[in-house]
């Protein structure tokens, strides 16, 4: 499971799903106790963040099937996330070692390693996802982000054109082309690149809308710059988000507009 991937398909999906104190699928559940049946519950805990359940259900899954590889797939992600490093490294050991073409356990270590600033694993990791899965659009725009901090710019755009080519609607790939194409001072391909940006909604938002702001400002239009930060600071007002606030208020302010 792609790490920090799912939230939002779980707020789209969440009512599809049986509440957890359903006593009739809790019976079912009871039932059904195959390491496939664990591994999708932790699957579902996972996305609900509630981590140490899924993890619970993860090793009991591994105990029963100690060659169930999505099971420790997805424990590098759960472990990571829980801060376990030895074991997700463990899970990631076992999981190529039992299958090495499985393009998920490159990408979960390779998350494991970026939040970890081991950067060298992270891109080796996630180039290794690529191979085996060309069109691994995470894969793609994480590898960009390594790239982009190393100041290569063409080859990180290349990469997020990639991820979008395979991923269309994904709003941080287009904001992350559209910061580039901005340095660039190419700001209509930038422009174009926020704009896309902005859907599907998420916490993000306000963030793309003040980038979106600051390159029309640096395009010259000055009305539709302060539109947009107005925009973005009623989203990241809604969402208390207080250190965006007072970036675009000194922002607002220098362009003698109010909030």
């Amino acid at each position: 499971m792609k790490t920090h991937q799912a939230l939002s398909d779980y707020e789209r999906d969440k009512m599809l799903i049986p509440p957890l104190d359903d006593p009739e699928m809790a019976a079912v559940r009871a039932l059904n106790l195959s390491p496939a049946s664990l591994l999708r519950h932790a699957g579902e805990l996972e996305q609900e963040g509630r981590l140490q359940e899924a993890l619970a259900l993860l090793n009991r899954a591994v105990a029963m099937d100690t060659k169930l590889v999505s099971a420790y797939v997805d424990l590098i992600s759960v472990c990571g996330r829980l801060g376990l490093n030895q074991q997700a490294e463990h899970a990631y050991d076992q999981a190529i070692a039992l299958d090495p073409n499985r393009a998920e356990a490159y990408y979960n270590f390779g998350v494991f390693c970026f939040e970890r600033r081991r950067l060298g694993e992270a891109q080796a990791s996630f180039e290794r996802a690529v191979q085996l899965s060309p069109r691994h659009a995470e894969a793609l725009h994480n590898w960009g982000v390594i790239l982009e901090g190393e100041r290569k710019w063409e080859r990180a755009a290349a990469l997020y054109r990639r991820a979008l080519d395979a991923k269309p609607s994904y709003p941080l790939a287009h904001f992350h082309l559209g910061r580039i194409y901005a340095d660039q001072n190419r700001y209509a391909l930038a422009i174009q690149e926020f704009e896309k940006s902005l859907e599907p909604a998420g916490e993000a938002t306000p963030t793309y809308l003040y980038a979106l702001a600051a390159v029309n400002a640096r395009s010259g239009a000055h009305m539709r710059a302060v539109e947009l930060m107005r925009e973005a600071r009623a989203q990241a007002s809604a969402r208390r988000q207080t250190s965006l606030l007072a970036s675009i208020d000194r922002d607002l302010a220098r362009m003698g507009a109010r909030p």
